[in-house]
């Protein structure tokens, strides 16, 4: 019998094993209505206009929705130029074709009352950031009071007429849990950005957003902590969680400051961490790649300072390497301003679309912030009916397989774990058994970890796997207070592995356990030696 139609048969067995209530599930938020799309190009770059167009056909978004701007193909404007090339244009075309009405308040302000767009989608080619203007800014103290921005962030606040350009403006969808088209904020626009490094990658991320919500996004889950403010952590450890609940096999990284270089994560689907300035961890690895239509996000200040490069920054290195959505930060937003990265997730889990999920997690618009990837993508929609199906890829299944196991035995770990050996045996992929060890690590069960550990690396052939089953374990190794056996298996797997590009992470690990010994300042040699001739 083919492998893949065996591997199918034994699912379904398991599928049937599943065949009990499972845990509630919420159905998943509506669709938003393409007619209240509006899409953004740069009239003077002709990929920008063919970009815009194959993003318009692939979602079904109407022609009379595009809106080409004579406009620099810069990333960085004055404010002067986005006023007269972006924002005046984008309002005379709102007002010029009745898709909004502007009203006054008492306050005796001019906003919009009504509006037949909800969200903007701004194509590669229209400028990503707005620098300072210091003269605008002179006499004006306070953290707060900056007017360089994310062009992104400013549109979102484009129905308040009279707004000020220092400072940021609070966001009213802020941890919302309702679609844009039910919040009725008339004057907030949801503004995401299809960009990146090149016109070829950002056509990537359009077309694998559509295909891979046709069966949604199944993988590997990686959280990387970094020590920092408790706020950052906490986030983090809360993705953690809800990925465990949802049935996500989720690696936790605690190495400082990042996950090592070169490190060989498998499938990796969901990704959110910091903190570095630029690019580390698996990215270092050019022939490595996120998952098709995966989430990654980095937190840095300035992690979206420009989109354009594959080696600085996170935005544009996390997009070459294949993840379709992403968010960050043109100039620093200071933490409690940037996205909450624990809501971020949660409404993505919960089937709104990137953007919605975006502006959800974000406190403030007009400010620094940018939500990378197509608006519309919505990774997680299929998980609101949890199944196993025919049409599920081969590479999904297994995945699809353990979530449904989550859903059913999340809450009895001995029965969850005896279900997904059983699935072992049928499938033979030793990915039950990693995420059965990853499970225990998590419930800090670090003997057990490392006894499925072991499991798996035997039954894995990818020298790939078996090193990270290796790293994993010395990690285990590591919480269990045994750093010698842990440093002992690190140099086995450097040996081991030598020929594997990926053995840096071991090398990185263990450099990182055994710093060198500073050398002494050369003024205390001298004062030594002078005591010494004295």
């Amino acid at each position: 019998m083919p492998r893949i139609v065996s591997h199918f048969l034994a699912l379904l067995v398991l599928g049937a094993l599943l065949l009990q209530p499972a845990l509630a599930r919420r159905t998943a938020p509506p669709e938003i209505d393409r007619s209240q799309v509006l899409v953004v190009f740069n009239q003077n770059e002709q990929a920008s206009r063919e970009l815009a167009e194959h993003y318009a056909t692939a979602r079904n978004i109407p022609r009379e929705n595009l809106l080409g701007l004579r406009c620099s193909e810069k990333e960085t404007i004055t404010r002067s130029e986005f006023i007269t090339s972006i924002e005046r244009p984008i309002r005379d075309h709102l007002s010029k074709n009745k898709l909004w009405q502007l009203a006054r308040t008492r306050q005796g302000t001019q906003e919009a009352v009504a509006s037949k767009i909800k969200v903007i989608v701004m194509i590669k080619g229209v400028p990503l950031r707005v620098s300072r203007d210091a003269l605008e800014i002179e006499g004006k103290k306070g953290t707060f009071k900056a007017n360089e921005a994310a062009i992104d962030s400013e549109l979102a606040a484009l129905g308040l007429i009279d707004h000020p350009t220092t400072g940021f403006v609070r966001n009213p969808y802020f941890k919302k849990d309702q679609s844009i088209t039910e919040a009725n904020i008339p004057w907030l626009f949801l503004v995401g950005r299809i960009d990146g490094p090149s016109y070829k990658i950002a056509r990537r991320m359009i077309d694998d957003a559509i295909q891979v919500e046709k069966s949604g996004l199944w993988g590997m889950g990686v959280v990387d902590l970094a020590g920092k403010f408790p706020l950052g952590e906490a986030w983090l450890k809360n993705i953690y969680k809800a990925n465990w609940k949802a049935g996500i096999p989720t690696l936790i990284d605690r190495h400082k400051p990042t996950i090592p270089s070169h490190y060989p994560l498998r499938d990796t689907a969901v990704y959110f961490g910091w903190y570095s300035g630029h690019r580390d961890g698996p990215l270092m690895n050019p022939d490595w790649k996120f998952k098709q239509g995966a989430v990654a996000v980095h937190l840095h200040s300035f992690s979206a300072a420009t989109v354009r490069t594959t080696d600085k920054h996170w935005v544009g290195p996390i997009l070459n390497a294949g993840a379709a959505a992403t968010v960050g930060n043109v100039y620093e937003p200071y933490l409690q301003l940037t996205h909450y990265f624990e809501l971020l997730h949660q409404r993505l889990l919960d089937g709104y679309t990137l953007v919605e999920a975006g502006y959800m997690s974000l406190p403030a618009v007009s400010w620094m912030n940018v939500t990378m990837g197509d608006p519309l993508y919505r990774p997680f929609a299929r998980r609101h009916e949890l199944k196993i199906s025919p049409s599920d890829l081969p590479q999904d299944k297994d995945y699809i397989a353990i979530a449904v196991a989550f859903s059913s035995w999340g809450r009895t770990p001995m029965t969850l774990h005896r279900k997904l050996e059983q699935a072992f045996r049928r499938t033979r992929n030793g990915i039950y058994y990693e995420t059965i060890a990853l499970h225990h690590y998590q419930q800090n069960g670090f003997s057990e970890c490392i006894e499925f550990l072991q499991r798996a690396q035997q039954i894995y052939s990818s020298p790939a796997d078996k090193l990270r089953c290796g790293l994993l374990e010395a990690d285990a190794l590591l919480a269990k207070k045994q750093k010698a056996d842990a440093l002992d298996l690190l140099r086995d797997l450097k040996k081991r592995y030598r020929r594997e590009p990926s053995v840096k992470a071991a090398e990185v690990m263990l450099s990182r356990l055994t710093p060198k010994p500073k050398p002494k300042p050369a003024t205390d040699a001298k004062e030594k030696k002078s005591s010494q001739a004295g």
